[in-house]
């Protein structure tokens, strides 16, 4: 539904799903029937044959060691079950052929039928695609790479965390009706689909760059009705709220 997004925690939590009103209202929250160990790191909607999925996307791996990252789909619920045990419907197994990748930008495309994931820490950004239709373990190469999302500057360099070297790194990602965005602590993206192109044809163009005010670890992005993108990201040190921002395009 429109008017209900859903969110997730990261490391350091138990799996949980929670489901939020616009202007960040709790709604509800479920359990997953999923092991410990996981890093989640960002979270998308999709439907398939009419019925409604999350997929959450286990992928963080910040020190380089995780020999597997997976992608879980969940039967999208609805508010009445509030409190309820979720389980996973499928879990899609995935390693990369040439060393390790934190990944923090997931989302399935329009088909319902891949997933397209951003590799955070490289430069340029990598795209890589996970079938949601394959059942066995998948073995991942990049596909392309996001060469118009600037590197970090001089200024950056010199800054401390989130706002220094990794100031230009994508931390999440989303798609709707052919136009996609990739957030990074500083700056949203928006690309455009023209007729006939595939995503890696899109992520490999110019996109349109729309600047942000200064503020503290973006990491999630969500298109929200027309002309409208959500924002938010982790609580600062861990205390007080998160924030949700409204971007105009």
């Amino acid at each position: 539904s429109s008017s209900i997004f859903f969110a997730i925690n990261d490391s350091g939590n138990p799996p949980q799903l929670f489901a939020l009103r616009r202007d960040g209202k709790h709604l509800g929250s479920w359990d997953i029937d999923y092991g410990s160990g996981h890093d989640f790191e960002d979270l998308s909607a999709f439907s398939l044959m009419g019925e409604a999925f999350l997929l959450i996307a286990d992928t963080g791996d910040n020190l380089n060691w995780r020999k597997m990252q997976s992608l879980l789909i969940l039967k999208e619920p609805s508010l009445q079950t509030d409190g309820q045990r979720l389980k996973v419907v499928r879990r899609l197994r995935f390693s990369f052929l040439d060393g390790h990748r934190d990944i923090e930008s997931v989302a399935v495309d329009e088909t319902g039928k891949a997933a397209y994931l951003v590799s955070k820490k490289r430069v340029p950004p990598e795209l890589f695609r996970v079938s949601l239709e394959h059942e066995g373990h998948q073995t991942l190469q990049a596909i392309g790479s996001i060469e118009n999302i600037p590197a970090p500057t001089k200024l950056d360099l010199g800054r401390r965390g989130h706002f220094g070297i990794y100031s230009s790194v994508p931390t999440a990602l989303d798609f709707s009706n052919g136009s996609a965005i990739i957030l990074t602590y500083k700056e949203l993206y928006l690309f455009e689909k023209q007729v006939g192109e595939n995503w890696t044809k899109v992520f490999a163009g110019v996109p349109h760059k729309i600047p942000l005010p200064q503020m503290y670890g973006l990491e999630s992005a969500t298109f929200a009705g027309s002309g409208k993108i959500l924002l938010t990201g982790e609580r600062e040190y861990g205390r007080r709220a998160s924030e949700i921002f409204e971007v105009s395009y």
